[in-house]
């Protein structure tokens, strides 16, 4: 609506055309914007921000952000979000920020291979139904884990390690609440699955299986483990009857939000969390790796584990392959052995058979002696003994 505030003196207050002056808020905002923009249209005053950045420059501003900053930075404008989507970005964005905050944990939490990035040959070999019989024994399915899906994922026992630890680092991300607060985590009954635990588990998958395809998603996965990795160790530590070994890990530590710490001494969880009891105690999980006494530091399970797993399923699967063809050559070899031996004791019996018939048919002689004994008979008979 117009104001009713009076006009100064200096003021018309009868427009050319007669009409009198109307006085707007809007009208006045909308001027001194007017009149911003031109102060700001002259060389050297354009308004500028990070996007007016080289790209060195602006990457190496971003990868000081946690993951879960850049997603929100990216939801900003369409400008953000076009920039920190694109997977080349994405890829350099996170290889700084694990380099600078997760280190450790990288060493630890490995990426699932894909099956779309193997060679068609191996990736064959790798949905055979010989090498699921080989890695099925070294399986195990869990409650609150999904099983991974073979046709996306490669099958070999590496990439399956991979997938259910990163599984139970979203999962006990998510629990993290209920242990704060010290309430108790939902029982699952033997042989039920609810629908409650179906969802979760759902999601969990979800998530680890964008990070699959998207390096950003991996690294706030990292991120979201040290934070409840943090949490852990400080809500334990602070238990003054558990007396365990901890992690040392200082109020610096805690705010810098970097792994760091955890390359330090502390205890060795080597069991895998198979169901979410186990949430109650552990600290940090941090698999794949073990302390060496002599030396005083962490070893970890190489990073090209997964391509010796592979290749050592891949020879197996064709030397298993190779050994049946040579099972079934030599059976059809023996067949044809067998078949040939056969024909040939078919054959002998039939040249005997027809070598007895001809012997016989030889030995069939007629004896004229007993014809001459009988006609003799019967002539006697029709003379009579009384004639000459």
């Amino acid at each position: 609506m117009p104001s009713t505030h009076r006009l100064s003196g200096d003021e018309p207050r009868v427009k050319e055309d007669g009409n009198l002056v109307v006085v707007s808020r809007r009208t006045q905002r909308q001027q001194r914007k007017k009149h911003l923009k031109s102060l700001h249209k002259g060389p050297g005053t354009e308004r500028r921000g990070i996007l007016d950045l080289p790209y060195e420059l602006m990457t190496a501003t971003l990868i000081y952000l946690c993951p879960s900053d850049l997603f929100r930075l990216a939801r900003t404008n369409t400008l953000f979000h076009a920039l920190i989507m694109e997977h080349q970005v994405q890829e350099e964005l996170a290889k700084g920020i694990i380099k600078w905050r997760y280190p450790t944990l990288e060493k630890c939490f490995g990426v699932p291979a894909l099956l779309s990035n193997i060679d068609p040959d191996t990736r064959s070999i790798l949905q055979s139904e010989e090498c699921w019989t080989m890695v099925a024994p070294h399986t195990v399915r869990y409650s609150h884990i999904k099983e991974p899906d073979r046709n996306i994922i490669c099958s070999c026992i590496t990439c399956r390690r991979r997938w259910d630890a990163l599984c139970v680092v979203v999962d006990f991300a998510h629990w993290q609440s209920y242990l704060e607060d010290g309430e108790p985590l939902p029982m699952i009954l033997p042989g039920r699955n609810p629908k409650w635990n179906l969802k979760l588990v759902e999601a969990n998958a979800a998530i680890v299986t964008k990070a699959l395809y998207s390096p950003l998603w991996y690294a706030c996965i990292l991120e979201g483990h040290l934070r409840a990795s943090s949490a852990a160790i400080i809500r334990h530590s602070q238990n003054k009857g558990n007396k365990r070994l901890h992690f040392k890990l200082s109020i610096l530590d805690y705010r810098k939000e970097t792994d760091m710490f955890l390359d330090g001494y502390g205890p060795q969880w080597l069991d895998f969390p198979y169901n979410r009891d186990q949430y109650y105690m552990l600290e940090a999980y941090m698999p794949n790796r073990s302390w060496k006494d002599v030396e005083h530091h962490w070893i970890y399970l190489p990073i090209d584990q997964h391509v010796s797993d592979v290749k050592f399923l891949v020879s197996n699967v064709e030397r298993k392959r190779e050994e049946r063809a040579q099972a079934e050559k030599a059976a059809e070899e023996q067949r044809t052995v067998d078949e040939k031996v056969a024909r040939k004791e078919v054959e002998e019996e039939e040249r005997e058979e027809a070598d007895d018939e001809e012997s016989e048919d030889e030995n069939e002689i007629p004896d004229f002696t007993k014809l001459i004994g009988v006609a003799k008979g019967w002539m006697w008979a029709l003379i009579g003994p009384d004639s000459p």
